[in-house]
């Protein structure tokens, strides 16, 4: 039948926008392609790792379209609700990682940041905790903790001492501008015997 997938090299091809049709399995690679440089920008370069990951959420995201849609699910569909299923993994994996290192309690306004912000410096040393809840290694939570430096110093009352001057300043006396006037009064009144024409 003209224009099916698989009709040989001379098949038709239905444009989609600028692209051609593509078969279910080639959005999903580029969909993993785009989901492995958010895993880099979170710091995670182990390959493994990050094929894994990109193809269990592409699978969860397949998962949830109509079985009858197969490949004409579009590859902006497709793509947004996997990159959905990875920022909820990473959100609920941050929250658990800092309430450990709060030791249950609820961090500070700015403090879980600060958290995701060390874990992205630690993520590609520990690829294998990624996304794990029980079995978290010591060594990178003890240097998680070091996000619990306060975000801002804490405020503390101060009290300025009253200082006494021996000598104040012309300025602060009382009458200072009767000093100044009968200074410039004196300096304009004509001296003794010199004509004032």
């Amino acid at each position: 039948m003209a224009g099916a997938i698989g009709d040989g090299p001379h098949e038709a091809k239905e444009p989609v926008g600028s692209r051609p049709l593509e078969t279910a399995r080639a959005k999903e690679s580029r969909v993993e392609r785009l989901l492995a440089e958010y895993l880099r920008a979170w710091g995670l370069r182990d390959p493994s790792t990050i094929a894994q990951l990109c193809r269990t959420w592409v699978d969860r995201a397949s998962a949830q379209s109509p079985a009858e849609a197969g490949s004409n699910v579009s590859l902006t569909t497709l793509y947004r609700a996997a990159m959905r299923e990875a920022i909820n993994d990473f959100d609920a994996w941050s929250d658990h990682l800092a309430r450990i290192v709060f030791h249950g309690a609820t961090p500070e306004p700015g403090a879980a940041g600060l958290v995701a912000l060390e874990l992205s410096a630690l993520i590609d040393k520990y690829p294998q905790a990624l996304f794990e809840y029980e079995a978290v290694p010591a060594e990178m939570l003890e240097q998680l903790a070091r996000a619990r430096r306060p975000v801002a110093p804490p405020v503390a009352p101060t009290t300025m001492h009253r200082q006494l001057l021996e000598h104040p300043a012309t300025s602060t006396r009382n009458g200072w501008w009767k000093e100044i006037l009968g200074s410039s009064t004196a300096q304009s009144r004509p001296r003794s015997g010199q004509s004032q024409g």
